[in-house]
């Protein structure tokens, strides 16, 4: 869930929110009378994980908001070389004359797929660190509550609330013509499995002249994706590059008729479940996190099994009742346990849990 739902959803409760972020995030801050931002430039504090850590601590934004606030929501940030406070910032803030501190740590605990493997498990160990030194940890699924209480955490501590997701109002009618239009979007990543998704694609179009394919996103392979097609049919494939346009985004999902979804790992699967919103039939990895998310409301295929991909794109294009049953149970399946009035339902009661 993005910062701005999550204080929106909490302000409209009447609680009172503290945020205390770095200049570049407050296009995230939402106005509202019980909204109180606290800016905090990262990059100007000394270097350094360590010196970064005292130096926030000691920040007069802090100390404010700590004064101001008897709970304290700690969001970890992406990159391991700036702001990770959670595993000491909880002790260290109750050393403030605060009357009382409850920390929540906000985590999705798996090392990020732009890190290396040793960067990813620092990442992770520092995560697991945040989430023991916390009182109450909040996961955006139960397959991340299961790896936290395999690592020893309390199963009573961990609180699941899923991401919210948007549901546009307009269902997808797909392009007024012969062709089958799948659609990808994602990191060009290895981890996002977009040499998986490529080499599928291929393959299909080969055997259905019919299909065309949109890749949605930026990365690292980019240019390599973009190369490994420059043999294939005229029109079949489209880059759009990174597009933070919703209302191209949701143009570019109406004029689809399949959405695959190839990630190796994943702790929610966020571009999966927009997927459903549209109403989109979906392909995707079989993951026990996407089977949370999608459950029988979709297609799996075996995790980087490009056969099984191609043999599942078959199968969805050419039954157009399977489509459309398929497209309509995943969006109802979004609105029910997604949507902003689930996921504002399931936030509040676990802060209410916490703070009882």
């Amino acid at each position: 869930m993005c910062l701005r739902t999550w204080i929106k959803i909490l302000c409209e409760a009447g609680h009172h929110v503290s945020v205390i972020a770095s200049f570049s995030d407050s296009k995230e801050v939402p106005f509202h009378p019980n909204c109180k931002y606290y800016s905090v430039n990262y990059k100007r504090l000394v270097p350094g994980r360590f010196r970064l850590v005292n130096d926030l601590l000691r920040s007069r934004a802090l100390s404010i908001a700590l004064r101001e606030s008897g709970l304290l929501s700690v969001v970890d940030a992406v990159d391991v070389q700036e702001c990770q406070i959670a595993p000491f910032a909880f002790p260290s803030c109750r050393k403030q004359s605060v009357k009382k501190v409850h920390s929540v740590h906000l985590s999705a605990l798996a090392g990020q797929e732009r890190f290396g493997k040793v960067e990813a498990s620092i990442h992770r160990a520092f995560n697991l660190g945040a989430a023991r030194s916390a009182d109450s940890v909040i996961s955006v699924s139960n397959w991340i509550k299961d790896l936290y209480v395999t690592n020893g955490l309390s199963n009573k501590k961990i609180h699941v609330v899923y991401n919210a997701i948007d549901v546009p109002q307009v269902l997808h009618t797909g392009r007024k013509d012969d062709r089958i239009n799948f659609l990808w979007v994602g990191r060009f990543a290895a981890s996002k499995g977009v040499n998986v998704a490529i080499e599928a694609s291929l393959a299909t179009v080969k055997k259905i002249p019919e299909a065309r394919f949109n890749f949605v996103g930026e990365g690292p392979l980019f240019d390599v994706v973009r190369r490994s097609v420059a043999q294939a049919p005229k029109g079949s494939f489209n880059f759009t590059g990174h597009v933070s346009d919703v209302s191209e985004l949701n143009r570019l999902r109406a004029e689809s008729d399949v959405y695959f979804f190839t990630s190796v790992h994943e702790t929610f699967g966020r571009t999966l479940a927009e997927g459903m919103a549209s109403g989109l039939p979906c392909i995707a990895t079989d993951h026990p996190v996407m089977r949370e998310v999608m459950a029988d409301t979709g297609v799996y295929f075996r995790i980087e099994d490009v056969d099984d991909l191609i043999a599942q794109m078959g199968e969805m294009a050419k039954d157009k009742v399977k489509r459309e049953i398929l497209g309509n149970q995943a969006r109802v399946r979004v609105e029910q346990l997604f949507g902003e009035k689930s996921v504002s339902k399931q936030l509040l009661e676990a802060y209410e849990t916490i703070l009882a």
